[in-house]
């Protein structure tokens, strides 16, 4: 039984390592959208991938800018041949 569940728990590994096993991470655009939430407290979501996007959320009730994301990275694009 315990033969058995180490088999298992190597597949497992295998299966990760073969299929590649990658961790999840938020989406960080290249603006982002400073609000006022109240009390003075503002908060900041760098999610928007356009500063069209970025001025809808502002102007939709939640008072704020935009400003352009600091932590932004263009990603390099792959060349295929």
């Amino acid at each position: 039984m315990i033969c058995l569940r180490g088999a298992c728990v190597l597949a497992g590994f295998a299966f990760m390592l073969w299929f590649g096993c990658y961790s999840a991470q938020a989406y960080e655009g290249p603006w982002c959208a400073q609000m006022n939430v109240g009390s003075g407290t503002m908060v900041q979501d760098c999610s928007m991938r356009s500063f069209e996007q970025c001025r809808l959320m502002v102007i939709a009730g939640n008072r704020g800018f935009c400003t352009a994301n600091p932590r932004y990275r263009v990603r390099a694009s792959r060349r295929y041949r």
